[in-house]
């Protein structure tokens, strides 16, 4: 997926689950899960694309998880003055990874150990229209959940 797709996507579902969970919301909760899901989505691309082509650096769930974590720590310790926007970072960085993985198991795949190697794995293998109107809808619903998120009574 594109990494817009990959942003917003992360953002919203991670805004919803981290308030959700807190049980606060509004724009901090919001802007955290935003700049959690820009960095970790930044550097899953940036680290683990070798030569255009995913590398199991990054796109392996453990070291996704690893690397992720070691992000929501430095993230995290911004909001050292308020513990829930703390607690809210380590959820939407968990959270961005995992949604990272699972659009990536729809486009290209995603590895998994098998023994001492890595094997390729994808649910779906999206190229050409298919591709571009699932970028399209996830983008769409990934703005809708996020206006609904702000509009969102529950969670003021």
């Amino acid at each position: 997926m594109r990494r817009l797709v990959h942003v917003l996507t992360s953002t919203a579902t991670a805004a919803w689950i981290s308030g959700l969970a807190l049980r606060r919301g509004g724009t901090e909760v919001l802007g955290v899960a935003y700049v959690a899901s820009l960095c970790i989505n930044w550097l899953l691309d940036h680290l683990g694309h070798d030569g255009g082509r995913r590398s199991p650096l990054t796109h392996e769930p453990l070291n996704a998880s690893a690397i992720s974590f070691a992000v929501a720590l430095a993230l995290s310790s911004l909001y050292l003055y308020d513990l829930e926007l703390a607690l809210a970072t380590l959820v939407a960085s968990g959270v961005s990874f995992l949604t990272h993985l699972a659009l990536d198991l729809l486009s290209g795949g995603i590895y998994v150990r098998d023994g001492g190697s890595y094997r390729r794995v994808y649910l779906l293998k999206l190229r050409g229209r298919p591709y571009s109107v699932a970028n399209s809808a996830a983008l769409v619903l990934s703005i809708a959940s996020i206006a609904a998120y702000l509009l969102n009574p529950y969670l003021r």
